[in-house]
């Protein structure tokens, strides 16, 4: 008896967005309002970098006390702040370890925040 098996089509569009995920940004629901401490690795240790205040939703604070605004895209897990210190910068939440990855402008993570 053979078996034949029957190709399985997948779109890419299914595998990048989970379903019920929406690929908009929202304004921050994704990120827990704390203080997180930043360090950045020079050489052969690790520095203090600024830290920052999540407040609440879509708002913070940086390190001199300035408010400023960030939104969140929940489909990459990723902060575009706007005002303050951090004014165009990007950042990734990772919600396993509840800290924010400062990227720098290729994308890599350069600052740990926790």
């Amino acid at each position: 008896m053979k078996m034949r098996l029957l190709p399985i089509v997948l779109t890419v569009t299914s595998l990048l967005i989970p379903i019920g995920a929406s690929a908009q940004t929202d304004s921050g629901g994704g990120v827990p309002a704390k203080h997180y401490h930043c360090v950045m690795f020079i050489v052969d240790h690790l520095v203090d970098a600024a830290p920052l205040n999540i407040t609440g939703k879509g708002a913070y604070t940086d390190s001199k006390g300035v408010s400023g605004t960030y939104t969140f895209d929940s489909t990459s897990s990723t902060l575009t702040f706007q005002g303050g210190n951090l004014d165009g910068q990007r950042a990734q939440y990772d919600p396993k370890t509840k800290h924010l990855h400062i990227l720098g402008p290729s994308g890599r993570r350069v600052i740990e925040c926790d």
